[in-house]
């Protein structure tokens, strides 16, 4: 089995929040162009670990996803601060969406947690803040 491109691991990772919450945040689809112009292109598994060769693989990965599906990107950021065993990333995305005049103002925060097992990444993911 070839490894997960940097894409198909955001597109995971994303894939993974969509599903999740969208009966709690129906707003949560504005982080996508349409729920029709999604094709995501990796299988999730039940356990959602992904192996990747280092943390850029997955900030690459969610820019390549954010620049698909958002008109503007404001501000990207990543940052990466040591928790406990693993190592969490932090992105703090904030985009301007303008579709038929309506413009959303988003804040989002991606979790991606690093397990202390040789090569395994534990992708989890919740929304920080949504701001209409």
């Amino acid at each position: 089995m070839a490894p997960l491109t940097s894409m198909q691991i955001a597109e995971s990772f994303l894939y993974n929040f969509y599903e999740s919450t969208l009966t709690d945040l129906p707003c949560l689809n504005q982080l996508f162009v349409s729920d029709a112009t999604i094709q995501f292109s990796t299988p999730i598994s039940e356990k959602k670990q992904y192996k990747v060769t280092n943390f850029d693989d997955i900030s690459v990965g969610m820019s390549q996803f954010l620049l698909k599906y958002c008109k503007k990107i404001d501000v990207l950021q990543w940052s990466q601060q040591c928790v406990g065993d693993g190592i969490v990333i932090k992105s703090i995305v904030q985009y301007k969406d303008i579709r038929d005049d309506v413009v959303v103002l988003t804040s989002e925060s991606f979790y991606l947690i690093q397990l202390p097992i040789q090569g395994a990444y534990a992708v989890k993911g919740y929304i920080c803040q949504l701001m209409k």
